[in-house]
């Protein structure tokens, strides 16, 4: 077989692979951004606003605290990943 097919092969298998991988990080945006949730190790709450997807396929939470008053400049504190997290009220 030609290794230029295999390779061709494998891009779009990789490339099919990263759409399934957006689309997952987007289900968890949806569900997230927005929830109060807390860190499981210290129990630290925040209000998730970013999900973002990394070059290891994982979804990093970011957010601010429930008591956050807006100030310019201040960034957003990562949270961490959604096996790191538990939800502070859940929603029906």
């Amino acid at each position: 077989p030609d290794p230029l097919v295999i390779a061709g092969a494998h891009q779009k298998q990789a490339h099919e692979l990263t759409r399934k991988i957006q689309s997952e990080a987007a289900c968890i945006r949806q569900l997230l951004v927005g929830r109060k949730v807390r860190r499981k190790e210290d129990a630290i709450e925040f209000v998730v606003r970013e999900a973002r997807l990394g070059l290891g396929s994982h979804v990093s939470l970011y957010g601010r605290r429930p008591d956050y008053r807006k100030k310019e400049g201040v960034r957003l504190t990562r949270i961490g990943l959604v096996a790191d997290i538990e939800l502070v009220e859940v929603k029906p």
